[in-house]
């Protein structure tokens, strides 16, 4: 079954004195792209994060949003070297500049270095981060499975238009030749005055009319492509790439159907496919 590259999820975890919060939205794109917020401080835990989204998620845009929060201890330390080392500079400068005023406590902690914040190590949250994700990435991969039936439904609707159209393409197609060589033969006697058309003349230019307006291989490619498509919506693979290149091709063979066909039921029949396949380009961009 298809699957959406549209979905969001939410996950949370603790442990370890910590509560890991993770808020994952993912959307269409090309190609996998993976966008890791408020894991600055987290280097070795974001390879990890994008080495785990990468086995659930193949394509689309893919946002994770990390919040931690520490229960107790905010994790907060102070450099008592730094803050002495501040503080008798101050003094020495506050007498040498007959500064009266004393140092205080405001003024150390506007200096930076002072207060800083413990550094937590990676190892520790990334088990509670991982099942934060886990959960996040179960939320949405449902919603995406949800929507992907949907837009199954949606591309199996435009794949039975066309087949329909096609069918009806190739029954005009059979009475073109045959069509053509009456009004050239009635042209030919309106120019002739009456007179009777030479019959081999006539099969000779109607043989190569039919030549050129042969659609016969792209009726038949056009036919397999849409069956591709078909087995392709069937797959549990991703195939979303796979489609927009089927689209492609049947995009391309209709053109050239409807260049070569010189017929007014099959162009419009051709407007119609034309029509469809964009609707199912559109569907497909969808696609993971």
């Amino acid at each position: 079954m298809i699957s959406s590259m549209t979905g969001y999820g939410k996950g949370e975890a603790q442990g370890n004195s910590w509560t890991a919060s993770v808020s994952l939205k993912t959307l269409n794109h090309k190609y996998l792209d993976i966008n890791l917020i408020a894991f600055e401080e987290h280097e070795l835990m974001e390879l990890q994060v994008r080495e785990f989204v990468r086995t659930a998620f193949s394509r689309g845009r893919v946002e994770v949003r990390l919040a931690l929060k520490r229960e107790g201890n905010i994790g907060l330390t102070y450099n008592i070297e730094t803050a002495s080392q501040y503080y008798k500079f101050l003094k020495e400068l506050s007498g040498s500049l007959g500064i009266k005023e004393s140092v205080t406590l405001d003024h150390l902690l506007r200096i930076e270095g002072i207060i800083e914040r413990e550094k937590t190590e990676d190892e520790i949250l990334w088990p509670i981060v991982q099942q934060a994700l886990k959960l996040a990435m179960t939320q949405a991969q449902a919603m995406r499975s949800r929507e992907g039936a949907h837009l199954a439904t949606e591309l199996r609707k435009h794949l039975g238009d066309l087949q329909t159209e096609l069918t009806q393409v190739e029954a005009h197609a059979a009475t073109v030749k045959l069509a053509y060589k009456e009004r050239l033969a009635e042209r030919i006697r309106e120019l002739l005055d009456g007179t009777d058309v030479d019959p081999e003349r006539l099969e000779t230019e109607v043989a190569i009319f039919a030549e050129r307006a042969d659609i016969t291989e792209e009726v038949a490619r056009l036919k397999i492509h849409l069956q591709a498509a078909e087995e392709a919506l069937n797959k549990p693979e991703p195939v979303g790439q796979v489609l927009d290149f089927l689209a492609q091709e049947m995009g391309r063979e209709v053109n050239t159907m409807g260049a070569k066909a010189k017929n007014g039921n099959i162009a419009k029949s051709i407007i119609s496919m034309k029509a469809t396949i964009e609707k199912f380009r559109e569907q497909v961009r969808n696609v993971e």
